[in-house]
């Protein structure tokens, strides 16, 4: 995706196709997110996880024939796009539910941090190596490497045998329709007042930031009138968000959150991130790249806090749908904040539309810590 952005928009200069690129993945997620968490409920998250990878190396490899046959045209991109939103809806509230699955409850918050931190050392790796590629003219060379990793991500989760025979599997309901379930999953997280109020403030989140962060920042890293840090810019501030994550990851996973803590501590975690993201307003790219580890070690508690409480509080048999509404929820704002994101440009100063989208999220921090998500506790 860092190597999708900073071709689009930087080399090919066309920062609203990546606008439409971000909203077709996510506008095709939203709809199948919840399908995801009742298949994985349902048939089991290994499988699932599976099929989520294989669609989205499938996604990368038609895109990679495409542009090898000098025919990667917007239609390639954005239906690259889509599919590879698809396989993620698939994909992601099925990882959600692997963790509880294999490790005892007192370990989840530090289960978590490990899947986080596995996540973000390739986030730390990968960003610099596919900036480096697309600068030199070497798309096509991060397109085969991509398709390789997934289908590597694939064959390692067949080599993964399950042993979780003693567990509920959660398919108890699976007599009903898969419409049925999904409304099953759905009046349970409705019901849950930490969980809606919860993803409220995600979605608000994902509004203030996701647009700034995906479709301005890239340009505005590159260019001289902003951080001035060349082609490779935006791959270089993900490299330092990746690296504020894993130490994040280390930091919030050492032990439980105690209740009556976690309300504050995810409120903490929003300040930090979007404190750290208004920097990128700026144009002294040393002093970026600093506030993007400040922000990526703030989303790593998020991801860990919030994590563990869904997982805690949520019965087996309904956890793979509670994921997938927590994320259709917060990603629900993502298509509007992607397309103010694209009419901004060239419309509005870019420094001072990151900034607004990183005070905005610590806003919604401060709200939570004034007690606006008790109920997380």
């Amino acid at each position: 995706m860092v190597a999708l952005a900073i071709r689009l928009a930087v080399v090919q200069h066309r920062p609203g196709l990546l606008a439409v690129v971000l909203t077709a993945n996510v506008g095709i997620r939203i709809p199948l997110l919840l399908v995801g968490g009742v298949v994985a409920d349902r048939f089991g998250a290994r499988r699932t996880v599976i099929a989520g990878d294989a669609l989205q190396a499938l996604a990368i490899a038609m895109l990679g024939i495409a542009y090898l046959a000098g025919d990667d045209t917007a239609a390639a991109y954005v239906g690259c796009g889509a599919l590879l939103g698809a396989g993620y809806a698939l994909f992601a509230p099925a990882y959600g539910v692997v963790i509880p699955d294999m490790v005892p409850a007192d370990d989840l918050a530090s289960a978590n941090s490990v899947r986080l931190g596995g996540e973000v050392c390739a986030a730390v790796v990968g960003p610099p190596i596919g900036g480096l590629l697309v600068t030199v003219g070497g798309f096509g060379w991060v397109l085969a490497a991509e398709t390789v990793t997934f289908a590597v991500a694939v064959l390692a989760a067949f080599a993964v045998v399950p042993r979780l025979a003693g567990r509920s599997t959660g398919r108890e309901d699976a007599g009903g329709s898969l419409l049925g379930d999904a409304r099953k999953g759905l009046h349970h997280a409705l019901r849950t007042p930490f969980i809606l109020r919860g993803v409220t403030f995600l979605a608000c989140v994902t509004l203030a930031i996701d647009g700034p962060h995906d479709v301005l920042l890239p340009g505005h890293a590159a260019s001289a009138d902003g951080l001035g840090l060349g082609t490779g810019g935006y791959a270089w501030l993900t490299t330092a968000s990746g690296a504020g994550a894993l130490a994040g990851a280390a930091w919030w996973g050492r032990r439980e959150t105690p209740s009556g803590s976690r309300a504050r501590t995810l409120g903490l975690c929003y300040v930090i991130w979007g404190a750290g993201f208004s920097v990128c307003g700026g144009s002294i790219g040393s002093l970026a790249i600093a506030g993007m580890v400040v922000a990526g070690f703030g989303v790593a508690g998020e991801d860990v806090v919030w994590y563990t409480a869904v997982q805690r509080a949520t019965p087996r048999a309904m956890l793979g749908r509670t994921l997938a509404f927590s994320d259709l929820a917060s990603l629900s704002t993502k298509p509007v904040s992607y397309a103010l994101a694209g009419l901004a440009a060239g419309r509005a100063p870019t420094g001072g539309v990151i900034f607004a989208g990183g005070a905005a999220t610590a806003l919604v921090g401060v709200a939570v810590l004034r007690g606006a998500l008790s109920s997380l506790d």
